[in-house]
């Protein structure tokens, strides 16, 4: 592993929510919750994010609207559409600060940042502390957003470590003390890890990313094939040699529908999914991506 790489990861905190509570800080002392509504009149939709109040009483990205108001009943939460405008224009504003600070930028998302800060440290992981202190600080004085950052020797590293302690978090995970840090975690903080995969490695006794690392490679080959087997023997290594550089723009087609009730319904279920892939294939052959 090279020593003398040094990469910096920053993941703005619960940022649309965080965004609301800077447009509306009378906001800022009760749960907020942003959603994605298919249906704003009824109340339809699924949770994008939501603040640390809310969280705390169980409500998270992705879960149906229905239910967040359920867990929220009584708790004087505010229930907002996203404000897409609002995010992205921040978005810019704190890239145009991050980028300043390093020799390679890299936006992953949204709110998600990479910056390669090698030059600037020469493997001096107290300089490399003093540019994360520095783009925090003028993040806050701009904008009065607080974010979490990892530093690490590469990009897998340094993501894992900006989401170890949020929020408002600064984690250093020098180059020696890697598979340390890395052993103890659960194996699902590996990113790319979902919940098949999870339930899969549960079924094995693969708990930690310590347990990953002991994995057999030919077995992760087998069950995962030889790249993404290949991809987990590394990661659970903390081996990531990617680079951190601006990349041709993702396209993303999708689409989003609420059941009315809940429902176990293999049929009702498979003809929306009909409905909502045909609309995307539309989509993408309309764009001329395919």
């Amino acid at each position: 592993m090279d020593k003398g790489r040094v990469i910096l990861h920053l993941d703005l905190d619960y940022f649309f929510a965080q965004a609301e509570e800077r447009e509306h800080p009378e906001y800022a002392a009760r749960p907020v919750i942003v959603c994605v509504y298919t249906d704003i009149e009824r109340g339809r939709g699924v949770v994008s994010t939501a603040n640390y109040k809310a969280r705390a009483f169980g409500v998270h990205s992705g879960m149906p609207i229905f239910q967040a108001k359920k867990l929220a009943h009584g708790k004087g939460a505010i229930f907002l559409p996203g404000n897409y405008g609002l995010y992205e224009r921040l978005s810019l504003g704190i890239a145009e600060i991050v980028m300043k600070h390093g020799a390679a930028f890299e936006q992953s998302s949204i709110d998600e940042f990479f910056l390669d800060i090698s030059p600037e440290c020469n493997g001096d992981y107290e300089k490399a502390k003093g540019i994360a202190e520095k783009v925090k600080k003028g993040i806050i004085a701009k904008y009065g957003l607080t974010c979490s950052i990892g530093i690490g020797p590469n990009k897998l590293v340094a993501k894992i470590a900006s989401d170890f302690k949020k929020p408002g978090g600064l984690t250093i995970v020098l180059p020696e003390k890697v598979q340390k840090f890395l052993d103890i975690l659960p194996v699902d903080r590996i990113p790319g890890i979902g919940r098949k995969t999870k339930e899969y490695f549960d079924a094995k006794g693969i708990e930690t990313v310590g347990d990953l690392r002991k994995t057999d490679p030919t077995i992760l080959a087998e069950e995962f094939g030889k790249l993404m087997g290949g991809w987990l023997h590394n990661a659970a290594r903390g081996i990531d040699e990617s680079p951190v550089g601006v990349f041709e723009e993702q396209k993303q087609f999708s689409r989003i529908k609420t059941l009315r009730e809940p429902s176990r319904e293999l049929a009702l279920i498979a003809e929306e999914m009909r409905v909502l892939v045909k609309d995307v294939v539309a989509e993408l052959e309309n764009s001329e991506v395919v």
